[in-house]
């Protein structure tokens, strides 16, 4: 008869059709995890710039010597880190 399979494959099949989605969803979420994690680091850069660019600000309007150096101190710092 046409049409009707082999019983024995359709099992099998059935079986490599999970497995395949079972993969992509694992895919799936590993793109989303790691699309997680650049965005944590994202803000955590920004928030860091954001920081760099306050004190800053706050150095460049005070001239405190002292202040300066904790800003050149805080800038290295900084650099270590986005080397990571």
């Amino acid at each position: 008869m046409q049409g009707v399979g082999d019983p024995l494959l359709s099992p099998l099949q059935g079986n490599m059709d999970q497995e395949r989605l079972k993969k992509q969803q694992e895919l799936a979420a590993a793109a989303i995890y790691q699309q997680l994690q650049q965005q944590q680091l994202l803000q955590l850069v920004n928030s860091r710039q954001y920081a760099q660019c306050a004190l800053q600000q706050k150095v460049a309007s005070s001239g405190d010597l002292a202040q300066q150096q904790q800003l050149s101190s805080f800038l290295q710092q900084l650099q270590a880190l986005k080397t990571r």
